[in-house]
């Protein structure tokens, strides 16, 4: 039997009703998502009612280096448990891989901890961050999904520490997320716009979650 399906690759994935109710009542533990040689185990959670791809997904997208939105195609074969897997557009032609001059570049991605939450301090320019802050001198507008964009100045830190960062604009951004431990932030830069994008992935709160 041949089953397929299409959806947008983020760090947990919502498995359609359609494809998830023939595992019911044993749902699996895990399933296997085959790319290129390799074979990735990803963890099944059930939510609200709801059947997730969750733990592995944030290793697999790290490990094939996936920075941009995606489209992951699934088909099952043999098993239904057991999927190819198709990326569109193709891994190889994500903008990040394209010439400076015509794309976008992944940046820099940062994971919140608790600590950062609690007791925000600046946010350190990466030294990664020098040339494209050149370009724009220092100045970072961040285009966003939803929302307005956001303007950061980068500047010199006090010297007890030390470089460059966003001081008052990135503790009000904090505030208005509302963020929570394991959210990732990840930014881009546009060569030719000479602006920035920011992207969000929220981390999936599983402490309710139907087979904890």
């Amino acid at each position: 039997m041949h089953l397929y399906f299409s959806l947008f690759l983020q760090n947990t994935i919502q498995l359609p009703a359609f494809y998830h109710t023939q595992w019911a009542p044993q749902y699996p533990e895990f399933v296997h998502m085959r790319y290129n040689g390799a074979i990735y185990e990803i963890r099944v959670r059930q939510h609200k009612e709801k059947v997730y791809l969750a733990d592995g997904l944030e290793n697999f997208r790290k490990d094939l280096k996936i920075y941009e939105s995606t489209t992951i195609n699934f088909f099952a074969c043999d098993h239904h448990f057991v999927f190819d897997i198709h990326f569109i557009p193709p891994l190889e032609r994500q903008t990040c891989g394209r010439q400076r001059h015509s794309s976008r570049k992944h940046i820099w991605t940062l994971r919140l901890t608790q600590q950062m939450l609690d007791s925000p301090e600046p946010l350190k320019r990466p030294r990664c961050t020098e040339v494209p802050l050149k370009a724009c001198g220092n100045h970072m507008t961040l285009l966003r999904r939803h929302g307005p964009p956001l303007q950061w100045k980068v500047e010199t830190l006090n010297p007890a520490i030390g470089g460059k960062g966003v001081l008052q604009p990135w503790y009000d951004f904090l505030e208005e997320m509302n963020f929570d431990n394991g959210d990732e932030i990840s930014i881009y830069y546009r060569y030719y716009e000479k602006n920035w994008d920011i992207i969000i992935r929220k981390q999936e709160d599983w402490e309710d979650s139907d087979n904890n």
